[in-house]
Formats: structure tokens, sequence, C-alpha cells
């Protein structure tokens, strides 16, 4: 009996650990202080981001700042995209491809990601 709920335990340990929540943070403002039009981040959304995160994902309006390579505080509008995922190592990979395609396609200084372990998603 002790084998079997130790089994039950550790079945749900890993159930609860798969999930990762990873946030990106895409800064909406060009160099030259235009904003990158809505249609031009869908189709960015819609062809990059969806087949990385195809289960679902949130995309939230935001307004950040941060300090640019210049040295310069940047206040911009921003989007932040939320996915819950199992976390593999060649899915990482292709959420950093994701941030590497937007700072070149955008000509952006960086793609801000957080990635967090969750105890539970439920669907």
């Amino acid at each position: 009996m002790k084998s079997i709920l130790t089994g039950l335990l550790a079945l749900a340990l890993v159930g609860c650990s798969r999930y990762t929540r990873v946030e990106l943070y895409f800064g909406q403002s060009r160099p030259d202080g235009s904003l990158i039009a809505p249609a031009d981040w869908q189709a960015f959304s819609d062809s990059v981001i969806t087949p990385v995160l195809p289960e679902g994902l949130s995309v939230v309006d935001a307004r950040g700042q941060w300090r640019g390579a210049s040295g310069k505080v940047i206040s911009e509008p921003s989007k932040v995209v939320l996915a819950f995922v199992p976390l593999t190592k060649g899915r990482s990979q292709a959420i950093d491809l994701i941030r590497k395609k937007y700072c070149l396609y955008f000509h952006q200084e960086s793609v801000m990601r957080i990635d967090q372990k969750v105890k539970a998603v439920r669907f």
C-alpha cells in the first residue's frame, strides 16, 4: 500500500511541475519613435509566436519602461504574451528564436523573457 501511495504522489508531483509560465515583453516603439502598427504585430504573432505556442496564449496591452543601451530610460507601449506550457529544451530554444526574430524584424534591443514553474495548471 505504501508503494502505491508513493507512486501516486510521484505522479501528482510530476503533473504539478510540468508546466512553466512563460512571459514575453515586446516593446511597441521603433527606434525612430514610431509605433509598430497593430496589423504588423498581428502578422508577427500569427506567423511567428502562434506556431511555437499553439496550445494557447494571452496577449496583454501594457506600458513599460526600461534603460536602453544608451543609458536613457525609455517608456513605451508594450505587448505581454503569457503562456503556460511544458517547457522542453527545444521549445525553450524556439521561444528564444521568437525573441531574436522580433528584435530583427522591428529593430528592438531586446525582448524580456520570464520563465516561472507553476504548481498547477487546470484547463
